[in-house]
């Protein structure tokens, strides 16, 4: 279950987004996962129509990113971590993601 808020103070000039989400609550209560497994929070701050600035927390990890959109060329990239485990520290993965195209 999710929510988005995402206002528009400045159309194409400023447009904030905000993302809330909880997965699976059955699972902290049957295999007593961590509460922090549950809870997912993302932003996502796009100035002038072409740059986006991202930043979230998933399962207790701090993740960051941006995107860039000039003409036909797209390029996203990202730093995370993420759990694996049960339990926060217990088997943690990290990684850099890097996404380019060019779109006619």
């Amino acid at each position: 279950m999710g929510v988005a808020w995402k206002p528009k103070p400045l159309p194409r000039l400023v447009d904030p987004a905000v993302y809330f989400e909880v997965r699976d609550p059955v699972s902290v209560i049957e295999d007593q996962d961590s509460v922090w497994n549950l809870f997912h929070l993302g932003a996502e701050f796009k100035l002038l129509d072409f740059l986006s600035l991202r930043g979230g927390v998933d399962r207790g990890w701090l993740s960051a990113g941006f995107g860039l959109e000039v003409f036909a060329l797209t390029i996203d990239a990202s730093v995370f971590t993420e759990e694996l485990g049960r339990h926060p520290g217990d088997d943690q993965r990290s990684g850099l993601a890097l996404q380019a195209a060019i779109r006619l």
